[in-house]
């Protein structure tokens, strides 16, 4: 397995270094307008005639108008936005384009807004005054709906809709009218069904205008206009509204819900504060994508926010049932059954790598600059014969399997490298069945591809050297003596073994495939992916 397949480069201009020349000339385009768009970040400031040092400002001291500015989005198109009323469908065409552009904003420039966001009162104060300024909000979303772009406007923004939702704040008696350009996919499922049902949630989002009074006031909008017929968040009458854009709406769902498919392990993760909705676009059977960057890092980034009764030891849980050991062969056939699940598995670690982690936005938003990756094979109860297409009748039957594992920290006195053997117990929550390179699967034809290993991929968690008895000096004789006794009983047991050298190939590649062989469909890959970069 290579490395560099979890070495998650920098945002937002692409570096990884598995690129392929082809993708890498693919990605010239977005490559250049990135660079553009830094320059333009740092020259563009209220006066244009500033010296050359002002000029040269980074995204690290712009402010978020500033940076809406260089984006394209000036104070005159934010003016749209009228305060005292609901959203109206003539703010529309900047909504979009605020949305269009939010992805380009790096997470930490995001977050550091947020911490410095002003007082709710400082907003409905003097709005046009904090117009474009962050903030983080957490509450309970208790309707939503999607709203769907003209076709000239689609066509133009690439983008087919976008969604309202109607938030209740918690702690706080306002309401944020939240627009945003992603909602979870097992929520519009629900809707589509009626069946719908308050979600708790929190977003990074924007400040657009102060929404409409208290019903009942005499500053209440007497009409507001609502694009395409947009519902006007009834359960919310009477309380004073914001209104706000956000790239996504983080979901952290903490029940067990069948309609909208949450598990009890997915509510466990949301209870963390995890967003599981980044879990629908994470996709099995595929080396690492730009899809998977984000969901890596929040679970890796949880397991230190954990209380204590949930970091006990890996062996103690284990023992107390408190972590399954999911058969290998049902991850593989069924990942989906068990995404986000907690797991712990004992085996040998045949590998532990050190990552640095040089994101700046990963080191500043979960304070991770490196973790380690982690080999473990781990001996099958029942071993599973692999079926890499729909002519192969053969296989290749495994009795070890390796399952890859990502953590923060080694345990002391473990070792790390390309070639270890350590004993271990290792645990973390399921994110995929994880595609690599792979010279394990070596039964293949000089012209063929090199075949993708497919493993179970565990983040966050821990992993613990399994205790070893430890001898004195006064043993060592016993030991001798011991090693002796076994080279005799090794060399007559080679004798018979020559004897038997027939029946035991026989067993293994005949009756292995019919006795207790778990059957397990391989497709490879159809495209070979391996770039984590933002898109």
């Amino acid at each position: 397995m290579n490395r560099r397949s979890f070495d998650i480069p920098a945002v937002p201009l692409p570096t990884h270094r598995r690129l392929s020349r082809a993708r890498l000339a693919g990605s010239r385009v977005p490559t250049v307008f990135g660079m553009t768009l830094i320059i333009m970040m740092g020259v563009i400031t209220d006066d244009r005639h500033a010296d050359a040092d002002e000029r040269s400002k980074s995204i690290e001291t712009l402010t978020s108008r500033q940076t809406l500015n260089a984006l394209g989005i000036d104070d005159s198109q934010l003016s749209f936005f009228v305060d005292g009323s609901d959203y109206r469908s003539e703010e529309e065409e900047v909504l979009v384009r605020i949305l269009h552009v939010f992805p380009k904003i790096p997470l930490d420039a995001l977050q550091r807004w947020a911490t410095n966001a002003p007082a709710w009162t400082q907003l409905e104060g003097a709005p046009q005054d904090y117009r474009g300024d962050i903030r983080t909000i957490s509450g309970v979303v208790k309707e939503f709906q999607a709203i769907r772009l003209s076709p000239a406007m689609a066509d133009r923004w690439q983008m087919k809709q976008y969604y309202r939702a109607w938030v209740q704040l918690d702690h706080d008696a306002r309401h944020v009218e939240l627009l945003v350009g992603h909602v979870p996919l097992a929520w519009t499922q629900a809707e589509s069904a009626n069946a719908f049902s308050p979600q708790h949630v929190s977003a990074v989002g924007m400040f657009l205008k102060r929404g409409s009074a208290p019903r009942g006031s005499n500053q209440e909008s007497a009409a507001a206009d609502k694009p395409n017929d947009a519902a006007n968040g009834d359960a919310f009458q009477g309380a004073p509204t914001v209104v706000m854009a956000a790239q996504r709406i983080a979901w952290h769902p903490t029940q067990v819900d069948k309609i909208l498919g949450v598990t009890a392990a997915t509510a466990e993760l949301g209870q963390h504060r995890f967003d599981v909705g980044l879990l629908d676009d994470v996709q099995d059977r595929r080396e690492l994508t730009h899809a998977d960057r984000e969901p890596f890092y929040q679970l890796m980034g949880m397991e230190r926010q954990l209380p204590d009764d949930d970091r006990l030891s890996v062996r103690e849980k284990m023992n107390g049932v408190h972590l399954p050991s999911i058969n290998v062969a049902q991850l593989l056939a069924s990942p989906d059954n068990y995404r986000g699940c907690r797991l712990a598995y004992r085996g040998v670690a045949r590998r532990a790598l050190r990552i640095v982690v040089n994101d700046n936005d990963i080191r500043s938003r979960f304070g991770i600059d490196h973790y380690y990756e982690l080999e473990v094979f781990v001996t099958l109860d029942l071993p599973i014969r692999i079926l890499t297409s729909a002519d192969d009748v053969e296989g290749r039957t495994l009795r070890n399997f390796p399952i890859v594992a990502c953590v923060r920290d080694l345990p002391p006195g473990m070792r790390e490298g390309e070639v270890i053997r350590e004993e271990v117990t290792v645990s973390g929550n399921f994110l995929k069945v994880y595609a690599y390179p792979s010279k394990f699967l070596t039964d293949r034809k000089p012209m063929d591809p090199e075949p993708m290993m497919q493993s179970p991929l565990l983040v966050g968690g821990r992993v613990e050297l399994t205790e070893l008895v430890r001898r004195d000096d006064n043993d060592w004789w016993g030991l001798l003596l011991g090693i002796a006794a076994l080279t005799a009983i090794g060399l007559v047991a080679m004798m018979v073994w020559r004897n038997s050298q027939g029946d035991r190939r026989f067993q293994r590649n005949v009756l292995d495939r019919h006795r207790g062989a778990q059957d397990v469909a391989w497709p490879q890959p159809a495209q070979r992916e391996s770039s984590l970069d933002q898109e």
